[in-house]
């Protein structure tokens, strides 16, 4: 039997080979487009990245340093006293700020000179740095 006759009465060969490549391209758009919706939606309700713009967090962040924000740690529960906390600057909402959480709501904090009082107790934070 020649190859055309093997050809026809096979139906696992396609008879035009044109269609393969054609359904190859869609197949990968098709991929592409389902891979942007997951990133997506895991951007908008998972994970956030930030870039550092300032050096107000060294030498704990430094300036240019790149961090992923978890969103569900604060949609399941309340920031607690020492996390970092990503949020809007409220004078500027298209500012992102990130700082150390130094209380949580009902804490008295109280600064005095270049000391941090949480609830009558002085904070110990040797991370911290004071500029002139």
């Amino acid at each position: 039997m020649s190859a055309q006759k093997a050809k026809k009465n096979n139906p696992a060969i396609p008879s035009d080979l044109s269609a393969k490549p054609k359904r190859g391209v869609k197949d990968f758009i098709d991929s592409l487009i389902i891979a942007f919706v997951i990133a997506m939606f895991i951007r908008t309700f998972f994970i956030s990245a930030y870039r550092i713009p300032s050096g107000s967090m060294e030498d704990t962040l430094l300036v240019g340093d790149h961090i992923l924000a978890s969103k569900i740690h604060y949609i399941v529960g309340d920031p607690s006293f020492g996390d970092i906390a990503v949020f809007e600057y409220p004078l500027e909402p298209d500012k992102d700020f990130i700082k150390r959480v130094i209380g949580t709501p009902g804490d008295h904090i109280r600064m005095e000179g270049r000391q941090i009082y949480r609830n009558g107790v002085l904070l110990q934070e040797p991370y911290a740095k004071f500029y002139p």
